[in-house]
């Protein structure tokens, strides 16, 4: 059986990606993560995709590592301390990702569960879904590139409870928190995503990517300065597009947006150097 299936509506553009082993509770293996990393890896270069919502068949979203497979002591005895572990290589390819990825979070996410979702741009998660940051109760250390991504949602404070006292909460109980976006039914999660996406992909694909890329930047600048430099080299380029030329029309004409403008010739490697000169696509 496929442990990740994927599904794209040409018409919209959202994929809907689903971890797919119901049966265990969509416990994470090897395998899901070589083809999270595989899909995320080919998405920039696909234009046919607009938005990405990742969510979990049955009822769970992710109960953590598979026990079988990833939670056995004599898998790491020979394992090079240096090498990549895999949750951070599915991380990198999730933030590298210029697509929307929303998180779908249908129920449990537990360990590997919940730390999956944290690159991802949006968390919507069922109010009654669990939700633990396990490192503390298996006697393991942070994995997924979480040390960079949970306190920069939540803050240090909040991400140090969560790790030391590694409590399991319903995600209700921290509706306020910004770990979530939205806290909603377990029944209207996968609507509130499409919802989402859908909106997101009736915009310029190309100004959605590019407000990425910046936050991202932005992230790790030291000073606006840095980002005043890239934002207008960004700037710049994108106002020679017919994204800008299209967006100003169907605002001028009250009609429906037509954006064609394609994210793979975004020239993202460009906006850090201090001066580039824009060219026609």
């Amino acid at each position: 059986d496929n442990v990740i299936l994927t599904s794209l509506d040409v018409s919209t553009g959202i994929v809907i990606l689903t971890l797919n082993r119901p049966t265990k509770l969509n416990a994470f293996t090897l395998e899901m993560g070589e083809k999270l990393i595989e899909f995320f890896e080919a998405a920039n270069g696909d234009d046919r995709i607009k938005s990405i919502i990742v969510t979990g068949a049955g009822s769970a979203f992710c109960a953590g590592g598979d026990f079988k497979e990833l939670m056995n002591p004599e898998r790491f005895k020979n394992l090079e301390v240096a090498s990549p572990e895999i949750g951070g290589r599915i991380a990198m390819s999730i933030y590298r990702c210029h697509k929307p990825v929303i998180a779908a979070i249908n129920g449990h996410a537990i360990g590997m569960g919940i730390v999956l979702t944290l690159p991802m741009h949006i968390r919507i998660v069922a109010e009654d879904a669990k939700i633990c940051f396990a490192f503390a109760k298996r006697g393991l250390s942070m994995e997924g590139c979480s040390s960079w991504f949970l306190p920069r949602l939540v803050g240090p404070g909040k991400a140090w409870q969560w790790l030391f006292a590694a409590p399991t909460f319903l995600a209700k109980e921290e509706r306020h928190s910004a770990l979530f976006n939205y806290v909603v039914p377990a029944s209207e999660v996968i609507n509130t995503a499409m919802a989402l996406a859908r909106e997101i992909s009736s915009k310029s694909a190309t100004s959605v990517a590019t407000s990425s890329f910046l936050i991202k930047q932005g992230l790790t600048s030291n000073t606006p300065d840095t980002m005043h430099t890239i934002e207008s080299a960004c700037f710049h380029w994108m106002a020679q597009r017919r994204d800008f030329v299209e967006g100003v029309a169907n605002f001028l004409q009250n009609r429906p947006s037509d954006f064609q403008d394609k994210v793979s010739l975004v020239p993202f490697g460009t906006f850090s150097e201090k001066q580039i000169v824009p060219s026609k696509l």
